[in-house]
């Protein structure tokens, strides 16, 4: 999804920044006696500006838009670099102008001589920017792209999301797998591994976080350990993320091999219970070593393992333990899940019908994940009108196949889509994050400066702008 959302939110975040160059002192300064081409830049890149929406939302089907956007924005970087490059031309000549009182005027002739030369080769620049832009321009009437508004007031939610441990649609799912988790009855098979695979979004990690956290499951195990796994498989850092949570202390040691004995030996006897939650490396030897520290626990260990992949669950498995399949659930709870985070009950008796009407028919278009319905459900308390659902519920992007084909939930592109626009950049800067990283102060820091040096905050009344970020 972070590549796509490059070619639109990103993009966005770049006009919003060069505009403000556009207008700053030094660049209005430089232009004087030379506002036409100034002014002929600023009306192809509002143009070009107000087709974002469109070409946003229509690349996910179309190629050819999206080829488009990546080309508009190389254009916008080149006319960015520009009007920095006259930022900085500005302030050498200040530094100059401060010196030049006790230099000889054949010194002033020579710098006037360059900054000629300098603002010659800028005017080129700014032509062949603009000339870039404008061809472009020519090409949206043949890509049908036009302007779009999109209406993004978000409004304070009455009241906080409920908490994401009352699950709907799951009681006979938990059931199956609580008592595959509590039998001991496991033949030959000291520990055995049971694999839960679904689609992205069918809420694997919510179902085995309740099966985790089951009173039964709870006293039946003497240790238990939890660690989100996803692209990078690393079996130093998995086995010590393992040993801290059962130890409950810090561990210092950096070499695989003693870690996985120190493992091992904490096991010795113990009946556990581990969660490998959102696996993709199909790597068997990275598999194969982690599990061998596992082997000293007691008879009738269990390990978790959820994924997206069959074949990561076929080679993890222990034999003869088939993987739990987790389907879509029934649009009935779908509805109730939605009613519950959009109005705060599953009773919608006091809920406009009109409303209530079009909500249905969004959690229809969910497809039975409760990710795509939370997401919806979400996006649709910031919007208190009946036209607003309907928008949402009537846009092209439900239709288009190219959505999964990318491995992305259509309705968690539309809760994307219609986040105002000021926020867009900064959601697609998260993508330089690994995938499920943990936040703390100092991540949370970085992103925020990350905000502030692409100009992607604006300054409040009486807030610092680390506060605004």
């Amino acid at each position: 999804m972070a590549g796509l959302m490059v070619g639109g939110a990103l993009l966005s975040g770049l006009f919003n920044v060069l505009f403000d160059r556009l207008a700053s002192k030094e660049v209005i300064d430089f232009f004087k006696g030379k506002e036409a081409i100034l002014q002929n830049l600023k009306t192809v890149l509002l143009s070009a500006n107000v087709l974002l929406n469109d070409a946003e939302e229509k690349q996910l089907g179309d190629h050819n838009v999206k080829k488009w956007l990546e080309d508009l924005k190389e254009v916008i970087y080149e006319a960015d670099h520009v009007m920095e490059k006259i930022n900085t031309e500005a302030l050498r000549l200040k530094m100059e102008k401060d010196e030049s009182e006790s230099t000889a005027s054949k010194s002033l002739k020579f710098f006037k001589r360059i900054y000629n030369s300098f603002e010659r080769a800028v005017k080129s620049e700014i032509e062949g920017i603009t000339s870039a832009l404008k061809d472009l321009l020519a090409q949206t009437e043949y890509l049908g792209l036009k302007k779009v508004e999109l209406k993004t007031t978000l409004h304070r939610p009455p009241a906080p999301l409920l908490d994401d441990s009352k699950v709907y649609g799951r009681k006979n799912d938990k059931k199956a797998l609580v008592k595959r988790v509590l039998c001991d009855d496991v033949g030959d098979h000291r520990i055995v591994l049971i694999p839960i695979i679904g689609m992205g979004g069918i809420g694997k990690t919510t179902l085995t976080q309740s099966v985790y956290d089951d009173t039964t499951v709870q006293s039946h195990f003497d240790l238990k350990a939890w660690v989100t796994i996803s692209e990078d498989f690393d079996v130093l850092k998995i086995t010590k993320l393992i040993l801290e949570a059962i130890t409950a202390t810090s561990c210092e040691a950096k070499e695989l091999y003693q870690l996985q004995n120190e493992l091992k030996n904490a096991l010795i006897g113990k009946k556990f219970l581990f969660v490998l939650d959102d696996v993709w490396n199909e790597n068997y030897l990275l598999w194969d070593s982690l599990k061998s520290s596992f082997q000293s626990g007691d008879q009738g260990s269990k390990i978790i393992v959820t994924t997206r992949n069959e074949d990561i669950a076929l080679m993890m498995r222990t034999m003869h333990v088939q993987p739990y399949e987790l389907k879509e659930i029934s649009y009935k709870n779908c509805w109730k899940l939605f009613a519950e985070h959009v109005f705060g009950t599953t009773c919608s008796n006091e809920v406009h019908q009109d409303m209530e009407e079009i909500g249905k028919q969004i959690v229809k278009k969910c497809k039975g994940l409760p990710l795509a319905v939370k997401s919806m459900a979400g996006l649709l308390r910031s919007m208190s009108t009946t036209e607003e659902w309907r928008h949402v519920l009537q846009s092209d992007i439900w239709e288009l196949s190219n959505c999964r084909d990318v491995g992305i939930v259509p309705a968690l592109w539309l809760s994307y889509r219609f986040l105002p626009p000021y926020l867009k950049p900064c959601f697609s800067y998260l993508s330089i994050f690994p995938k499920d990283y943990k936040f703390g102060d100092i991540g949370r820091e970085r992103l925020i400066l990350i905000w502030m040096a692409e100009g992607l905050l604006k300054s409040q009344p009486g807030k610092r702008i680390e506060d605004v970020g």
